[in-house]
């Protein structure tokens, strides 16, 4: 995902993109944390620690898992209103182009950001913050 000599049209989408997403992984993150220990909860921390990373492939393996845990588990709407914005904003970069194997930096430090605000987990995480499903 990326574009030489974008401006900062581009580059506002892309945060904007990337926060919706970080909020998607907190929310996820608090539903299985009160839900507690599953059998899906290992997959969804590694692929949820692989997107913080930025690893674009890893954010479809994301919802794909998260899907299935928020519908085994009942997820409740808000929960499901954040997994449609989440699908809303991959379907969006994919009709843009996107490949996935790397989410554009712009969009990473939005989700990271939101991600770390939203979770109660400050920067000092690190970009690739422990995702403690646990």
């Amino acid at each position: 995902m990326c574009h030489a000599g974008v401006g900062q049209d581009y580059r506002s989408a892309m945060t904007r993109a990337g926060v919706v997403l970080g909020g998607y992984l907190a929310t996820v993150h608090r539903f299985v944390t009160q839900r507690g220990e599953t059998n899906d909860t290992d997959r969804l921390c590694t692929s949820g620690r692989a997107v913080l990373t930025g690893d674009g492939l890893a954010l479809i393996a994301f919802l794909h898992a998260a899907r299935t845990y928020l519908t085994v588990h009942q997820a409740p709407e808000e929960v499901w209103r954040w997994h449609e914005a989440a699908l809303t904003v991959v379907i969006d970069l994919v009709i843009d182009g996107a490949t996935f194997q790397r989410l554009d930096e712009d969009l990473r430090q939005g989700l990271v950001t939101t991600y770390h605000a939203a979770s109660g987990r400050g920067p000092e995480c690190g970009d690739s913050a422990d995702l403690a499903c646990r």
